[in-house]
């Protein structure tokens, strides 16, 4: 289900193995991880996990500051982890702060473009 106002998107297995695949520009595909879960509507009461993934343009870790240091994967992924319960438009703008509190006002280098989508596995 793909939430085109929040951008929230919930999906399921169904009971079956068929991962969603990730595509790259530069020719690159990888299957998104994940418990294949229950078949639906066969367990009462099943429980699906939900997971976030961020889609995040060079400009989110290349963020420099005055001092020309990067924001980095680290610092985001770290973000992230700690806020890995947040809802996808918080979450966004929970970079975007963290990133702009890191540049301390520097020049922007580069695009910052962000997409955040919540599936359930």
């Amino acid at each position: 289900m793909l939430d085109l106002r929040s951008g929230r998107l919930t999906y399921g297995y169904g009971g079956h193995n068929l991962r969603p695949l990730l595509l790259c520009q530069n020719g690159g595909t990888r299957y998104l991880e994940g418990d294949t879960g229950a078949a639906l509507g066969i367990i009462d009461e099943y429980h699906y996990n939900e997971d976030t993934l961020l889609l995040y343009t060079d400009g989110v870790s290349e963020a420099m500051n005055r001092a020309e240091d990067w924001y980095g994967e680290a610092r985001l992924q770290e973000l992230t982890a700690q806020n890995s319960g947040s809802d996808v438009q918080k979450l966004i703008e929970q970079v975007l702060t963290a990133v702009r509190e890191f540049t301390q006002g520097a020049e922007q280098s580069d695009d910052i473009t962000m997409l955040a989508m919540r599936y359930a596995g």
